[in-house]
């Protein structure tokens, strides 16, 4: 019973362990999705938009979030904040030019150590 313990949370650990963003094989947005489907639970204008955050930066750069990477966005961004109290002030927001280009400016900007960029900058 120990040993069937021990291989089911070293198989845990082995799917949830972190790699470089350029060597990661898994396929895109495995990590983030239960926790995106939690946010759309709670609060569904909060789990919309890290939706289209993480499609985002999938779309431009061919590379997901970490759950870790989106809570740090959320917690910490400027500019979700600001997505965020539009869209709580007015309806149309997330269907507007202004919330698309958002978007594209503050997340769907690749990095340069990323092995699989699509673009580079705006």
């Amino acid at each position: 019973m120990k040993k069937q313990l021990l291989v089911m949370v070293i198989a845990l650990v082995m799917n949830t362990s972190t790699v470089n963003a350029a060597d990661d094989k898994r396929p895109l947005n495995t990590d983030v999705e239960p926790f995106i489907s939690a946010l759309k639970s709670l609060d569904p204008l909060v789990g919309g938009i890290a939706t289209d955050i993480v499609k985002t930066k999938v779309e431009n750069c061919g590379q997901s979030l970490t759950v870790q990477e989106l809570k740090a966005i959320m917690a910490n961004d400027a500019a979700y904040h600001d997505m965020l109290a539009s869209a709580s002030l007015d309806k149309h927001y997330l269907n507007s030019p202004t919330y698309r280009d958002a978007l594209t400016r503050h997340y769907g900007v690749c990095t340069s150590n990323s092995g699989n960029n699509k673009k580079e900058g705006f």
